[in-house]
């Protein structure tokens, strides 16, 4: 009652919305779960939890394929989470680094995160304002948002 009362109220947070399908699984209703999960993934596209929440409900409603696409978009996410955690990691020893700031800028662009991911961008310009790769993944933003 609460998160239907939450989301009555034009709550959009992700997390509660993935709550909500989560319960909509846990009644049976596969119908209205597939929608609350591809709502919450609206708004989050690469969210890991809400990935492998799709992954689940598809299996138990036997739709193989497409619990094996969510399964496979899961795995890709959260590969890239720990490689984004390691990349700051990274450029906590050496901020400085164009290159790492660069590899987390195109790492939350490929996660739906694109204004984190501009920053990043900028943020490698502003030590090196050459810096080749960061120019064309801001041309390549520029280009997708016309």
């Amino acid at each position: 009652r609460l998160t239907d009362e939450l989301l009555a109220d034009g709550h959009a947070d992700p997390a509660v919305i993935r709550l909500r399908g989560q319960l909509a699984v846990l009644a049976g209703e596969y119908e209205r779960a597939e929608q609350l999960f591809k709502r919450a993934l609206a708004l989050a596209p690469a969210d890991p939890e809400c990935l492998n929440a799709l992954a689940v409900l598809y299996q138990q409603w036997g739709r193989t394929a497409d619990a094996d696409a969510y399964r496979t978009a899961h795995e890709k996410a959260t590969r890239d989470l720990d490689e984004l955690k390691e990349t700051a990691r990274a450029i906590a020893q050496n901020p400085r680094d164009p290159d790492l700031r660069y590899k987390a800028g195109v790492l939350m662009l490929r996660n739906g995160h694109t204004a984190a991911g501009v920053r990043w961008l900028e943020s490698a310009l502003a030590e090196q304002p050459t810096h080749e790769p960061s120019r064309k993944a801001l041309a390549e933003v520029a280009r997708s948002r016309r």
